[in-house]
């Protein structure tokens, strides 16, 4: 007996201590990582109890593995929050460790069996407290997918009622000539105001609206470049706008497109497709084909925060690009940083053997740009030129520009 809760207090407080290292990873920030290892250490800990201490007789059955099932919904929960693929192998592990106990109620050479008297209550409480934490996780995933469903709502209702709005931001050559813009999303909340890109559109991604909103996105952008059509100083100007890696994977998404281009009828090398690395998690080849399609077609496609995600040399030769830009992330410091110089100039000198253009955005300031340019930049962004701002106030912008320097106009289309 004395045995038996020697080894008990034991495996609580190894418990214990493992615990600790799961807590200050998730305090970290790391919110996921550090459950994914309290599962891993819950699991291992249930699994040495259930065969140790909870050994089954015929009047009373084994319970502890019924925490198992807790473990495996936590994980399906977690996996919702953030898809990580380790979470997956933790979840089956869970699931099969629970049908082999359950199914064949295996036991150790060096089993403790505990008492019946404690045996019995424990059964009691381990059915009870599991089944409570499972109605709990049930609550919590009808939570979030009520949470899920009323941030569709509000998304949705914000494009009917023309809450979301454009802005633009200048992008600009070597020489300072003026290229055009990207196009940039913005949301004015009734009640909340300004809501930052950064917190509504991963909320748009997770419950899949980006694509309806991205078409409302190039509608508009296709919009305005057919009315600078009738203009001599805007027609050759272009509009980027960002792609997202659902919205560029959908089976419509190229006729759609084409669609939108030929009805304000412009040039398609007007609208410079803009996406990030995160699009090349998916099938690469299918997504080579695509780019192929749209390149083919006429379409600029350009490869938005170069060097911060998926980048592969190996790839990266494969696909049918105009243009990189360079993250700000490597612009903002490479005046007083010789590393992050180093980086800077190795990505445009990247995108310059492959023969594509580079753009540097972030430029903030005169030296940055000057640097950046040495480097061999062919074009330019950032609140050094100007800041993202509404359609009129760019074509007063764009105006003033080049009264200020004729030079600078973008020639007009032959």
């Amino acid at each position: 007996m004395v045995s038996q809760h020697w080894t008990a207090a034991i495996g609580l407080a190894t418990l214990g201590i493992l615990a600790i290292p799961c807590w200050l990873i998730g305090r970290s920030g790391k919110f996921s990582l550090g459950l994914m290892l309290a599962q891993i250490v819950c699991l291992t800990y249930i699994v040495f109890f259930a065969l140790v201490f909870d050994i089954p007789t015929t009047a009373i059955p084994r319970t502890t593995h019924l925490y198992l099932l807790v473990i495996a919904v936590v994980g399906f929960i977690n996996y919702r929050r953030e898809p990580l693929l380790l979470q997956v192998p933790i979840i089956v592990a869970c699931l099969v460790a629970f049908i082999a106990i359950a199914a064949v109620n295996p036991s150790v050479a060096i089993a403790i069996p505990m008492s019946e008297s404690v045996r019995s209550a424990g059964a009691w409480i381990n059915a009870s407290v599991s089944i409570c934490m499972l109605g709990a996780c049930i609550v919590a995933m009808q939570i979030d997918l009520s949470r899920s469903t009323d941030i569709a709502s509000e998304l949705q209702k914000a494009l009917w009622k023309r809450q979301f709005r454009l802005v633009y931001q200048p992008q600009v050559d070597a020489e300072g000539k003026v290229l055009g813009a990207e196009v940039l999303l913005r949301w004015t909340h009734p009640k909340r105001g300004e809501v930052p890109p950064a917190e509504f559109i991963p909320l748009a991604e997770q419950v899949g609206f980006m694509p309806q909103l991205g078409t409302w996105i190039i509608t508009e952008a296709c919009r305005t470049l057919a009315d600078w059509r009738a203009d001599e100083s805007r027609r050759a100007l272009t509009l980027s706008i960002n792609v997202t890696a659902d919205q560029f994977i959908q089976p419509d998404f190229y006729a759609a497109l084409r669609q939108a281009v030929d009805r304000s009828e412009i040039a398609p090398d007007r609208l410079k497709l803009e996406l990030t690395e995160t699009v090349f998690v998916n099938d690469v080849d299918a997504i080579v084909t695509k780019l192929l399609l749209l390149r083919h077609a006429g379409f600029a496609i350009s490869l938005d925060d170069f060097g911060t995600g998926y980048s592969s040399l190996s790839y990266l030769r494969q696909l049918p690009l105009n243009q990189i830009k360079v993250d700000r992330s490597f612009v903002r410091g490479v005046a007083e940083s010789r590393r992050a110089a180093a980086l800077a100039k190795t990505i445009v000198q990247i995108g310059h053997d492959l023969g594509l253009d580079v753009l540097a955005e972030g430029i903030e300031t005169e030296e940055q740009h000057r640097i950046m340019q040495a480097y061999g930049c062919t074009g330019f962004q950032g609140f050094h030129f100007g800041r993202p701002m509404p359609l009129p106030a760019f074509e007063q912008w764009l105006a003033e520009a080049q009264r200020a320097a004729p030079q600078a106009r973008v020639p007009a289309m032959a």
